[in-house]
């Protein structure tokens, strides 16, 4: 009966101690699915965080590509920004050198202006030199074509004529000094043209040789007889002694008297066979 008390008391004592074990047990169970819970959530947090980490990571990738195409563009940059340097440095040597060159063209130009000043000076000096011989020359001219009896009009006329006027204003000009009205015609053209010949080669003529001459043919005969005789100063001399004038204005023409007249000879002997 002891032994059974015995045992019930140790059946007892192991029901309560199962019991310890079991409270025990769910405690540490709460504990664990408590513990498990908190791990889920952190491994799931951990995860999101792994996703955001890998995200990031790729990101980075791409910025260091990116950055490394920039770095490398900065790169051919800076070359091209040195040689454009390079040219510049060339281009400014070059802008020195012209600087001192236009510095020196502008120096040689100043004396050039100066000198050119200087030239203008004697010039208008000469100028009026001459302005005083051409009034003396004139005042010489108007007393000899005085004394010749010329009207002074004509000659001027004449003059300006051989001077650049027309063959048409010469010819008239000339008929009126030896009294003859006449149009252009050729005869009165060749005649003309052989008077400048004679003026340019410094021939004499003088009232007397004149004498006599009132058609352009009479004229031109005795221009051909004067042209042969080649005195070198041309002399419109009236019958009292006078200074000779100097010719009137220079030859027109490469051609000779001699030429002219051996010419003019021809045109006369056509015509006349013509008219024959």
């Amino acid at each position: 009966m002891q032994a059974l008390e015995e045992e019930n008391q140790q059946l007892i004592e192991a029901q309560t101690t199962l019991k310890a074990l079991l409270d025990a047990e769910q405690v540490d169970r709460k504990r664990l699915e408590k513990e498990l819970s908190s791990s889920e959530s952190r491994g799931e947090a951990l995860e999101e965080e792994n996703r955001h980490l890998i995200d990031t990571i790729e990101a980075n990738k791409k910025r260091i590509v990116q950055l490394e195409m920039r770095v490398e563009a900065l790169e051919k940059k800076k070359t091209e920004l040195v040689a454009e340097l390079e040219v510049a440095r060339i281009q400014h040597k070059a802008l020195e050198a012209r600087v001192l060159e236009i510095t020196k063209e502008k120096e040689r130009l100043q004396r050039l202006v100066h000198e050119a000043q200087e030239r203008e000076k004697d010039a208008l000096q000469q100028v009026e030199l001459l302005q005083s011989e051409v009034a003396d020359l004139k005042e010489r001219t108007e007393k000899a074509q005085t004394q010749l009896g010329m009207p002074l009009a004509s000659l001027m006329a004449f003059n300006d004529a051989l001077g650049g006027g027309t063959v048409r204003q010469g010819v008239q000009a000339l008929g009126k000094l030896i009294g003859v009205e006449t149009d252009i015609a050729p005869e009165a053209e060749t005649v003309f043209n052989h008077v400048l010949k004679l003026l340019n080669g410094g021939m004499r003529v003088r009232k007397n040789d004149l004498r006599g001459v009132d058609t352009w043919a009479s004229l031109r005969q005795a221009l051909l007889k004067l042209s042969k005789q080649r005195t070198l100063v041309l002399e419109i001399q009236a019958e009292i002694d006078e200074p000779p004038l100097s010719p009137l204005f220079p030859l027109l023409d490469g051609q000779s008297s001699d030429e002219e007249g051996e010419r003019s000879d021809g045109e006369s002997g056509k015509k006349k066979e013509g008219k024959g």
